[in-house]
């Protein structure tokens, strides 16, 4: 996986390039989720909730999530590392109204929402499993 590549060597700067090439075709191909969308704050829930920022925007039939994370050296105990997997433990992102299937941007990998009545969830160690940013896009 070559997100993954880009994950475990960071220190060539490929990993920022391919970030910003990955969100700008995105934003190319969909103007108007960008520039008409509506957002809206999603929160997350569990021990690691307060080292996450995430949204989405939506325009028609068109949804993205985007996560985040924040104080990442607090979070990682100042070890060099990048916040992915199991650093997460049982946080959640809590998803009001949305639920599916949604495609990693840079990953590439399907996540599928976990639901348990009219609670929609997608667990932060699945979304942040090999990169360090995560946008999501609704299948």
């Amino acid at each position: 996986m070559y997100a993954r590549e880009l994950s475990d060597n960071m220190e060539d700067g490929r990993i920022k390039l391919y970030t910003i090439w990955k969100a700008l075709g995105l934003r190319r191909s969909q103007p108007d989720l960008f520039t008409q969308g509506d957002y809206a704050a999603l929160y997350a829930e569990g021990s690691r909730a307060n080292y996450v920022i995430s949204y989405t925007r939506s325009f028609g039939d068109s949804l993205l999530i985007v996560v985040v994370p924040r104080l990442i050296s607090r979070l990682l105990g100042g070890r060099g590392d990048l916040p992915c997997g199991e650093i997460w433990q049982n946080t959640t992102l809590h998803l009001p109204g949305v639920s599916g299937e949604f495609r990693n941007l840079f990953t590439r990998e399907v996540l599928r929402s976990e639901e348990s009545g009219s609670d929609v969830r997608l667990p932060l160690a699945s979304v942040l499993k090999d990169f360090p940013v995560a946008v999501l896009v609704k299948q």
